[in-house]
Order: C-alpha cells, then sequence, then structure tokens
C-alpha cells in the first residue's frame, strides 16, 4: 500500500481519508517511504528512456520491414 485513491468529486470519502491520515499519523511514513519507492521506480528517467527507444527502435524495424514486401 502506498497511498490512497477516492472516486473524483466524492468530497466525503477525500474528507474520511484526510480524517484517516490524521488519526493514523504514525503509519504515514510508511506509506510515504513505499510511495516514494514507487515513484522512484515507475519514473525513473533512464529506464524510461530506454524503454521509448525500444518502442521506437521495434517500431521503425516493423515499418522497415512493411516497405520491403
Amino acid at each position: 500500500d502506498n497511498g490512497f485513491l477516492v472516486p473524483e468529486r466524492d468530497s466525503q470519502q477525500l474528507a474520511q481519508k484526510i480524517k484517516e491520515i490524521f488519526l493514523h499519523y504514525d503509519e504515514i511514513e510508511t506509506l510515504v517511504r513505499k510511495a516514494r519507492i514507487t515513484v522512484e521506480k515507475k519514473f525513473d528517467l533512464n529506464k524510461n528512456i530506454e524503454e521509448l527507444v525500444d518502442i521506437f527502435t521495434w517500431q521503425l524495424k516493423d515499418l522497415a520491414n512493411k516497405w520491403k514486401e
């Protein structure tokens, strides 16, 4: 668990989650640490660049093969 999700435009549930944060403030540090780890893994610049290069390379190879036909 690394965060909270509430439905869009649901102020009641948002208020409830904020209340839970204040009631369980001692657990928030762990939640924040896990959230940071998730962001660092999913949004690493070098990793994202490598993935984009792989996608573009695959697409270019596919396009080149179609032109050969």
